[in-house]
């Protein structure tokens, strides 16, 4: 992608960059599984802001790599191997002035690299249904709903949210 560079990074380069991960909601997915098949009807909500807190837990055994955007921090995505063969999306933001600059798509583009380095048989990420922008980001580049949970936040001040399992296989 023109302007963007994409480097192995650290948390700290991370949180100095100040990247706004938080976004406007005003759509909802709605997943089902009907006739053995996931998918999803798309609603829309009273409008709110979604904001991510820090996240101290970050998976330590992953690698972190930040996007620039002609220079300036743009993204990141942290990637690490999954149990089950798969490279698992462990987190992707792009800053919320930076959205639509291909940035996102870099990203993944660079995780598909990571996938096939390591020898893994393709990528799986976690998002929230209220996430719709990332959601049809993640479909248009080939990745497919895999399952969903209804109660994963359930315990969290996010009531309604619902975790969305994507993912992506490569070309055999």
């Amino acid at each position: 992608m023109p302007g963007i560079t994409i480097h192995k990074g650290s948390l700290p380069e991370l949180a100095d960059a100040g990247l706004d991960a938080s976004f406007d909601v005003t759509q909802e997915l709605r997943p089902h599984f009907i006739d053995g098949r996931f998918g999803y009807d798309i609603v829309d909500v009273e409008p709110y802001r979604k904001s991510y807190g820090d996240d101290d837990d970050e998976d330590a055994d992953g690698e972190l790599f930040i996007a620039h955007l002609e220079g300036r921090p743009a993204g990141a995505i942290l990637l690490s191997e999954a149990w089950n063969g798969y490279a698992r999306i462990d987190n992707i933001l792009v800053d919320a002035n930076l959205r639509r600059a291909g940035v996102a798509t870099a990203l993944l583009h660079h995780a598909v690299d990571w996938c096939k380095s390591h020898g893994l048989s393709g990528l799986m990420l976690e998002t929230q249904n209220n996430n719709v922008a990332a959601c049809k980001l993640y479909e248009r580049f080939g990745f497919r709903l895999g399952g969903f949970d209804l109660h994963l936040y359930g315990n969290l001040a996010a009531p309604g949210e619902i975790a969305l399992f994507w993912y992506w296989h490569a070309a055999a």
